[in-house]
């Protein structure tokens, strides 16, 4: 009996322990103490369990933390933005009251000093025949007015441009213009910028056709130097006065090219005109252009040679083939005069001699004196044969004489022996003459003109190098 009980309280205790994970200690603990432990054990599990779950509340909870500061962010730059904008719109509405454009700034004092900046954005080429060029350019003026100094944080101020008709501004204008234009597509091409300190600085697009006394005694082997000329139209040198800027006077993009020249470089300076009316100040650019040979060597040189050439081949033509030694003679002569006159048409009708005017007066000289030749050999040939019917027995007899009969010659007949072999030496000579004359003439043309000369070298004094 004691044996059976035994066996059931131990099988309770096992059956207690399995089922109810250790049942007799809640018991042993205190009810707080079962509690707190029972929550850290679920906390463990679900801790356990659930991960992933735990980890996606804190990124919702920090994401929206995160959006939330970013908000407040934009909201205090919006409402600075705003103030600032607010500030700036009262500064410029009261910024013209009480302002006149028409008094120069420092008013009776010193004269107002305005900087000058020349960007070159495109060359449109030289006209020789109306001794202009054509440029387009951003023109660039910097001056200082202290009526519109401020004391705003930013360094400078963009403006509308249409603030250039309310404020005073530098009376410029362009002494050598023939043509120009302002650039409105899409908008007015201008800018404005206004400074702490009071100065304005700003910049308009402009097209300009300018004159360019030119040189052609070279031409087309010439060096041109040609000019913007600035100056200030009402303003004297005690009120206005003109400067490049130090850093960048002028400006030219690696990628300018032009159709017949190649640009060298330039040279600026400053300048005073005076007149009637008083002393004005004035600045200048010059722009060193240097002519290219290609299109020149090509549509004038090369082929002004062969025509010379072909004038040459009448020399190994028979002398008694007058028709055809005339005909090429007289087309050749024509061709010269027609193509000097077409180079010279695109050129201004100057006094002096110009290189291509001394290349083909020399050519025509050469293609005449073949055709002159070719007059003096046929007199020749032809009063060798007027005392003689038919030629061909007469040259026969004098040439070709039989050996048994020694024919008598009269003096009339070796006369005319002589003539007919003179024409011929004539034309042997000839055809050595004029190729080395014509040779000797090139060495010098071309030494005078293109190595001896000294025109660029002293056009690129002081002149800063253009590299492209």
């Amino acid at each position: 009996m004691q044996r059976v009980l035994i066996n059931i309280l131990f099988g309770i205790l096992i059956i207690c322990f399995t089922y109810n994970d250790g049942c007799m200690g809640d018991y042993l603990l205190p009810p707080q103490s079962v509690a707190e432990s029972k929550v850290e054990i679920e906390d463990s599990v679900a801790a356990t369990k659930k991960p992933d779950e735990n980890m996606w509340e804190s990124g919702k909870s920090g994401k929206r933390k995160y959006n939330q500061n970013l908000q407040m962010s934009q909201t205090k730059d919006a409402l600075r933005q705003k103030l600032r904008d607010q500030n700036l719109t009262n500064f410029l509405d009261s910024m013209l009251v009480g302002y006149d454009q028409r008094i120069r700034p420092n008013n009776n004092g010193p004269p107002v000093l305005t900087t000058f900046q020349i960007y070159v954005n495109q060359f449109y080429g030289l006209h020789q025949e109306n001794m202009d060029y054509k440029i387009n350019i951003f023109l660039r003026l910097r001056w200082n007015d202290p009526r519109l100094a401020h004391n705003f944080t930013e360094k400078e101020i963009l403006l509308d441009p249409s603030i250039l008709g309310e404020i005073w501004k530098p009376d410029v204008y362009f002494s050598n213009e023939k043509r120009a234009n302002f650039h409105v597509i899409t908008t007015d091409n201008k800018l404005v910028r206004l400074f702490r300190n009071g100065d304005i600085y700003s910049g308009i697009r402009l097209t300009l056709t300018l004159s360019c006394n030119m040189h052609l005694r070279h031409f087309p082997m010439d060096v041109q130097i040609c000019s913007i000329k600035m100056e200030s139209f009402g303003y004297d040198m005690t009120s206005l006065i003109f400067d490049w800027n130090a850093d960048n006077a002028v400006k030219l993009p690696e990628t300018l090219q032009l159709p017949q020249f190649l640009i060298r470089g330039y040279r600026v300076e400053k300048c005073t005109k005076k007149y009637d009316t008083g002393s004005f100040t004035c600045l200048v650019a010059h722009f060193i252009l240097e002519r290219q040979m290609g299109y020149y060597f090509i549509q004038m040189y090369a082929p002004s040679v062969l025509i010379v050439i072909l004038s040459w081949v009448a020399f190994w033509i028979n002398m008694d083939a007058a028709p055809a030694r005339t005909a090429l003679g007289i087309t050749t002569v024509l061709t010269m005069t027609t193509e000097s006159s077409g180079a010279r048409a695109s050129l201004p009708k100057v006094s002096y001699v110009k290189a291509i005017d001394v290349w083909y007066a020399v050519c025509l000289l050469f293609v005449f004196a073949a055709l002159l030749e070719f007059a003096l050999v046929n007199f020749l040939s032809r009063k060798a044969g007027s005392f003689c019917r038919p030629i061909e027995r007469c040259f026969h007899r004098i040439e070709e004489p039989t050996p048994d009969v020694a024919p008598e010659l009269t003096p009339k007949e070796k006369d005319r022996a002589i003539n007919r072999k003179r024409a011929k030496q004539i034309d042997n000579i000839a055809r050595f003459l004029f190729p080395i004359s014509f040779i000797i003439f090139n060495s010098f043309y071309w030494v005078v003109y293109q190595v001896a000369r000294d025109d660029l070298a002293t056009a690129m004094k002081n002149a800063t190098l253009y590299f492209h």
